[in-house]
């Protein structure tokens, strides 16, 4: 990570490799190293690029594939956009892979990595910041308030709105975070942000259908992030025998 808070740039190979999916959208993949399949899946503020370093340093053990989700070039505008179809495209990534792979989510790639484990083996399943509607959706007026700035035209307080009453940071974080270089690239996935966090919201509050998940899962929380995401962890630490959870320190983690 570069002192502005963006990512290294990444050296990935020349040429991304393209996953088949439902509805014939172009979702890429971009691989490094060889060995046992890890793949991971990026959150709703955030490309694979941003995951450049962190495969970069797997890639000395694993064969790291990195999905590019929906929305994010060079994968193509999706024709839809809802869990449904992303989590046919990873599952159509892990059918590709010679064995059960590795799989790690964070946020909304947590989400999709967790809907996609019901149903495709997996060796293990590390879910990182996992925002589920557990107790009731996730902020939606605050996030219909920012859909309405963001149409007309006011970013800048669509972002403080998403930063600072939907994921709930510190007012003096959102300040610096919106008018950081790294605020200002994440502005541009803001409507995908929009998208993404109303298809978490319609997902059933039980977690009681992720109890007979066969993979080893590991449950990750950072400690500085919001109640909402704390509650979410640690409900399906309950309701997922056998589950390690880890507290990560603040700030591993920067892009939600």
């Amino acid at each position: 990570m570069r002192p502005d808070g963006l990512p290294t740039t990444p050296h990935w190979p020349e040429h991304a490799e393209i996953i088949p999916t439902e509805d014939a959208t172009e979702v890429s993949v971009r691989r490094l190293g060889a060995g046992a399949p890890l793949v991971i899946v990026h959150g709703a503020l955030s490309t694979a690029d941003d995951w450049w370093e962190t495969a970069r340093l797997l890639a000395t053990e694993y064969q790291v594939s990195v999905i590019n989700r929906r929305g994010r070039h060079p994968t193509g505008i999706p024709g839809q956009h809802n869990i449904d179809i992303e989590v046919a495209d990873l599952a159509a990534l892990l059918d590709q892979l010679p064995e059960p792979a590795h799989v790690l989510g964070h946020s909304y790639g947590a989400v999709l990595a967790l809907r996609t484990a019901l149903t495709v083996p997996m060796k293990t399943l590390l879910l990182y910041d996992p925002p589920l509607p557990v107790g009731g959706p996730i902020h939606p007026d605050a996030l219909d308030r920012t859909d309405r700035l963001l149409t007309g035209g006011d970013l800048d307080m669509a972002m403080r709105v998403a930063f600072g009453d939907v994921l709930e940071l510190p007012a003096a974080d959102v300040d610096a975070f919106v008018s950081s270089p790294l605020g200002g690239r994440q502005s541009q996935m803001l409507r995908s942000f929009i998208q993404e966090l109303r298809a978490v919201n319609a997902l059933a509050p039980d977690l009681g259908v992720y109890s007979a998940l066969p993979p080893p899962v590991l449950l990750v929380g950072e400690a500085s992030l919001p109640a909402v995401i704390h509650r979410a962890v640690a409900e399906l630490a309950r309701n997922i025998p056998g589950a390690a959870h880890h507290a990560a320190r603040a700030g591993a983690r920067r892009s939600p």
